[in-house]
């Protein structure tokens, strides 16, 4: 546990990859863990941190939709 200024870019990126890979939680979480940051980051502490604009966002796999699947004899 450490105050947000004493975290980088390396204890902010290192929790993203831990729920990506430790945790295993969806692509939703990852995204709003992300967005949570920025906003903790840029509106309540004030502070541009330029490489936070880097960190990819996690991508929702696509799908076809079950109904547009099933294909008639």
């Amino acid at each position: 546990m450490r105050h947000p200024q004493e975290m980088g870019a390396r204890e902010v990126t290192g929790f993203l990859n831990h729920l990506a890979n430790e945790r295993r939680v969806a692509d939703a979480p990852q995204n709003q863990a992300l967005c949570a940051l920025l906003f903790l980051y840029l509106h309540v502490r004030g502070v541009q941190l330029p490489w936070l604009d880097g960190i990819v966002r996690a991508k929702t796999a696509w799908r076809l939709p079950a109904v547009l699947s099933w294909l008639p004899p």
